[in-house]
């Protein structure tokens, strides 16, 4: 554990525009990962010699939107992080800057060996039970996020993270919102979902002007996904948006007007109704090698009309995972994840939850009793009981995503998309 009475840190090795990154002196830096403009990333190993991700979050002393968003992911991180399939924190510290504020915020999580976006652009031969197992454990992972009032907004393959054991954990709630059972919560910004993430795994209503958000958002981000695994590649993939708009139309047909009017501004239902009727091919032709199984997941996901796909639960209860349920593995959250900070306008008021949030996790992860472990005493991957059941053998998952040598630091990691 990090404490702020721990032994004095240590400068990572990092480039000059990422110092001062200051790590305890429990941990050695490995690697460098993908970052982004406002969050840094390595890899970072452990005294006990586990590798884990070390996040810095920039600019929350001085950005009060930065510093909010900090603190809703770190909550929320906490508040989840009793499920396997989602990523574990193992710790969080900041620094403080010398005018009495906090510089920087260090966010320590467990490091799966790879990612969905690795695997899919290796072109890894994965067995249907490998696809299924990787499936039923995401929609395991969102039915626990969505019972707690959350929608993900940006579940792709960069933020599936996968180990050798074929164990998965969804991670990256940076642009995830609060739903309070009819509609966002207070305070929510549906922009993060329709701006944050690849509009290649994006919902149509998130692409179409009116940016409605809703669990339904995450449900056709699974069939994107499964899609992926059926075909070896995306089915809608264009990375520009109007050029996207174009596939979906191409692949799926024209909406109902009655369907369109909801998920579209004005502007584009005219746009839209304006374009000659398309004649899509069945969408069963869509996926040539496809069972029965799987094209019912298929026709539950991809769906126009938000309304229409199903929930996570109904998902699980598909012919897909008959062979895979697990009371456990299905738990869901029994509290509501709130969000107050909102409420809060003031810089210095936001530095003080956050603060206060690291003191909470620090106290939680030691009445547990396992410093940096989930509630079931698992920390990593490598500690962490695999849950391929049903008679199938443990050796037929064993997939090693790591071409190089951790000693080399050469993570096989896909950047973001």
């Amino acid at each position: 554990m990090i404490h702020r009475s721990s032994p004095p840190k240590t400068l990572a090795p990092v480039p000059k525009e990422w110092q001062p990154y200051t790590l305890d002196a429990a941990y050695t830096f490995v690697a460098t990962l993908p970052s982004s403009s406002h969050r840094y990333v390595i890899a970072a190993r452990h005294a006990s010699g586990e590798i884990c991700s070390v996040q810095k979050f920039t600019g929350i002393g001085s950005d009060l939107s930065k510093a909010k968003d900090c603190l809703k992911e770190l909550r929320m991180l906490r508040h989840l992080r009793v499920h396997r399939n989602i990523l574990c924190a193992y710790d969080m510290s900041y620094s403080i800057h010398e005018n009495g504020r906090i510089a920087d915020v260090y966010l320590y999580t467990e490091l799966p060996r790879s990612n969905l976006a690795s695997i899919f652009k290796s072109r890894k031969n994965l067995t249907k039970a490998h696809v299924q197992y990787l499936m039923y454990q995401l929609c395991c992972a969102v039915r626990h996020i969505h019972s707690a009032g959350i929608i993900h907004g940006a579940i792709q393959p960069s933020n599936i993270l996968v180990d050798s054991d074929v164990s998965l954990r969804i991670c990256d709630f940076s642009n995830a919102q609060t739903w309070n059972g009819n509609s966002l919560a207070r305070g929510s910004n549906p922009s993060l979902c329709t701006t944050g993430g690849s509009i290649i795994y994006k919902a149509p209503e998130l692409l179409l002007g009116v940016s409605k958000v809703s669990f339904a958002v995450d449900i056709w981000s699974i069939g994107c996904i499964l899609a992926e695994f059926l075909n070896g590649a995306p089915l809608f993939d264009r990375n520009d948006l109007p050029g996207q708009i174009r596939t979906l139309l191409a692949r799926l047909g024209k909406p109902s007007d009655d369907v369109l009017k909801r998920i579209a501004s004005p502007q584009t239902v005219q746009n839209i109704q304006a374009i000659r009727k398309q004649n899509p091919p069945a969408i069963r032709e869509l996926f040539p090698t496809a069972n029965d199984a799987e094209m019912q997941l298929i026709h539950q996901t991809l769906l126009w009309d938000p309304m229409a796909r199903s929930a996570s639960t109904d998902l699980l209860d598909g012919l897909y995972f008959s062979q895979w349920r697990n009371t456990a593995d299905e738990a869901v959250s029994h509290m509501a994840f709130r969000n107050d900070a909102y409420l809060e306008t003031s810089q210095d008021a936001i530095n003080q939850l956050i603060m206060s949030e690291v003191a909470s996790f620090h106290k939680m992860v030691r009445q547990a009793g396992h410093e940096g472990s989930r509630e079931d005493g698992s920390r990593s991957s490598a500690t962490r009981p695999s849950n391929f059941h049903h008679g199938q053998a443990q050796a037929a998952l064993e997939i090693s995503y790591f071409d190089g040598s951790e000693e080399d630091g050469e993570f096989e990691w896909a950047p973001d998309e």
